[in-house]
């Protein structure tokens, strides 16, 4: 499950599992038909291969391994992770505070389903299964694997700046939210590897798409109001509380189309800049604003401390990404945001440049005094 906040950042969780001989382990009387299987969750280094949180850890720090026969039945233990036909115990667990575990199986064929979640009975965010496991061989391995699941009801697809209209032979990108569901306060961004999209527009033409969003050109026709883009996400889903399935789902972005009338478009966008408070020398912070244009949408949103250039919504720009925030109705809101880390202390002239889609621009101005860092 990358944004600024919180970022997810691969689709496999690797969990090894390794048959060896072991005489010491408890095993039936005949332990020659038997292997040890050695689980070893990696918790720790999780942040670069599972669903890391704001805080660097990953939210899914409990999984539970279901195991299954060469016929699909149900493998139970003892309780103490050695097999029983018909035990008490229905599946394996491992956790941040006990990421390894041995277990007693029959030789034979297993396949494992594998369920993450935050915490114990907490929010399912994670899926996968490996069928077919042949643990006959001396020392066979298996990789559990882990997909991040997608939240369906909170896929979007929209303008990655506020536009009002689109006119024909405008270019827009659009921008995919493909998020896992709400963990704590706050659901995460599904890895780009954990989910397929493809992308078809009515009156557009598909210039270039991507998993994180596409870049469409308006083709227009007499009468037609709106411009759609469709995405269709394919990836894992929650069908139940510990199930999930590869499905795909639409999700579409609806543009107005403008006039084909002739006219001009001489209205400015609105622009404002927030003055942040406790701006410190040396301390990343974050800057706020907000950017509007009632006749067209906006093109560009450009941030100046002083003359120098350190925020923009075009990646050319080569500074840091001014972005916009999606609303409750999950769509792009007028409210932007820049990381911004002053690095002298005292007065700092802000400047805003807001670019319509027609070429008109506002500027606004802001001082922030920056504090010293103690």
């Amino acid at each position: 499950m990358r944004h600024a906040h919180l970022a997810l950042t691969a689709a496999t969780l690797a969990l090894t599992l390794a048959a060896c001989g072991h005489s010491t382990t408890p095993s039936p009387s005949a332990s020659a038909d038997f292997v040890t299987l050695s689980l070893r969750a990696p918790f720790a280094p999780v942040t670069s291969q599972g669903l890391p949180g704001a805080d660097g850890r990953s939210p899914v720090d409990h999984l539970k391994v279901k195991v299954y026969d060469a016929q699909q039945k149900a493998v139970t233990f003892d309780g103490q992770n050695v097999y029983q036909q018909g035990g008490p115990q229905a599946f394996l667990t491992l956790d941040a505070a006990h990421p390894s575990a041995t277990a007693l199986l029959p030789k034979g064929t297993y396949s494992f389903e594998n369920v993450g979640t935050a915490g114990a009975g907490g929010t399912f965010l994670a899926y996968g299964r490996n069928d077919d496991q042949d643990l006959s061989a001396d020392s066979p391995s298996v990789t559990l694997d882990l997909h991040a699941l997608i939240d369906p009801d909170t896929l979007a697809l929209n303008t990655y700046l506020p536009v009002k209209y689109a006119f024909t032979q405008d270019v827009l990108d659009l921008r995919l939210q493909a998020r896992t569901p709400v963990a704590g306060e706050a659901s995460l961004p599904v890895p780009t590897n954990d989910y397929e999209v493809t992308y078809a527009a009515s009156l557009a033409e598909v210039l270039g798409s991507s998993p994180l969003g596409a870049r469409v050109k308006v083709l227009g026709q007499t009468g037609a109001a709106t411009i759609d883009t469709t995405a269709t996400v394919s990836g894992w889903m929650a069908d139940g509380a510990e199930t999930a399935s590869w499905r795909s789902v639409p999700v579409t972005a609806h543009v107005a189309l403008g006039s084909s009338s002739i006219g001009a478009d001489v209205g400015a966008p609105t622009a404002s800049v927030d003055v942040p408070a406790g701006a410190t020398a040396g301390l990343a912070g974050v800057l706020t604003g907000a950017a509007s244009d009632a006749e067209t949408g906006i093109a560009a949103v450009r941030v100046f401390d002083g003359s120098t250039l350190i925020g923009s919504t075009d990646s050319a720009d080569g500074v840091s990404a001014v972005t916009f925030a999606l609303d409750g109705e999950l769509s792009t809101s007028d409210h932007w945001t820049l990381s911004w880390t002053p690095s002298t202390a005292g007065p700092h002239d802000l400047t805003v440049v807001v670019e319509d889609m027609r070429g008109n621009e506002t500027w606004k101005q802001q001082t922030v005094t920056v504090g010293q860092f103690d």
